[in-house]
């Protein structure tokens, strides 16, 4: 295998500088991939395809060890059973270049779709592609399996590239949907009368009102549970299922603080029971009386 396949540092490109917490994610998303590919290859499906909607360079260096980590694009490239398509987005120019050198190497080149522009404005190209091909599936197959792993930086994704996601094509999704990122702009956001980030996120101004329920009880714990709640009832408001509440796998960094949580949501429950599985080994022993 080409190096720039393998998590080796000196491959002279671009790597995404991460803490340790980005191996708990990726190790969750690579476990998934591996059920979700298994599971569905036999399946008549007019393909399975992979989507990822901020792919990065295709490595992470981890700050704290030094040690380089396959990204979110060559852990799908590189599972054991093939995805049929692979439609990865990059808006970042250098970074796309690092990106676009590593994955040309794959045995799989010739299955990618790269977009090098902002991911909200490449999911209806995405869309597109897959539905046409789906129009043209064969006699007796169904339309294709799409899996989608959604990995900002912060709130950039917009509510309308998910719902894209969820009402044209059938597509199950991991998000990275980041708390932390909420609790330091929802006051601000609250009382802006100019659109925000967090308007963006989920679609609508709504949210505020889940905010001003929450009365005087503004503390980060409860904003997150409130907004994670409502992103979920969102998701199942486009037929997804979802972990249960609490469900969600929370992503800590060095100093025990939230950063983000991995939601999942599938039109089918076996989805939700793999993402389950996948980040079992990451959860903390449950003591005996609690719940």
């Amino acid at each position: 295998m080409h190096k720039y396949l393998q998590p080796e540092a000196e491959d002279g490109l671009l790597m995404r500088d991460s803490g340790k917490y980005a191996k708990e994610k990726l190790s969750i998303l690579r476990h998934f991939l591996y059920m979700f590919v298994t599971s569905m290859r036999g399946k008549s499906w007019a393909a399975l395809n992979y989507i990822d909607l901020e792919a990065g360079p295709g490595k992470n260096l981890i700050r704290e060890t030094g040690e380089v980590v396959l990204g979110s694009p060559l852990l799908a490239l590189n599972t054991e059973h093939p995805f049929d398509n692979y439609f990865l987005v990059e808006q970042d120019r250098d970074i796309f270049a690092s990106l676009e050198q590593r994955v040309s190497q794959s045995d799989r080149a010739d299955k990618i779709v790269l977009f090098n522009e902002d991911c909200n404005s490449a999911i209806d190209k995405i869309a597109a592609v897959i539905e046409g091909k789906d129009r043209h599936k064969d006699l007796g197959r169904w339309d294709s399996l799409n899996f989608a792993f959604i990995d900002p930086e912060g709130l950039e994704v917009h509510w309308d590239t998910i719902a894209t996601l969820g009402k044209r094509i059938r597509c199950d999704l991991v998000i990275n949907f980041s708390t932390s990122g909420i609790t330091r702009n929802i006051a601000l956001a609250y009382v802006s009368p100019d659109e925000t980030a967090i308007d963006r996120l989920f679609g609508n101004r709504k949210w505020r009102t889940d905010y001003e329920r929450l009365g005087s009880r503004k503390e980060s714990s409860a904003v997150r549970r409130a907004m994670i709640n409502l992103y979920a009832k969102q998701l199942q408001n486009l037929s997804y299922k979802t972990t249960e509440p609490n469900g969600e796998h929370i992503i800590l960094n060095s100093r025990n603080r939230q950063l983000y949580c991995l939601l999942c949501a599938s039109k089918h429950q076996l989805g939700v029971d793999f993402f389950s599985q996948a980040a079992a080994k990451f959860k903390p022993p449950q003591l005996p009386g609690f719940a």
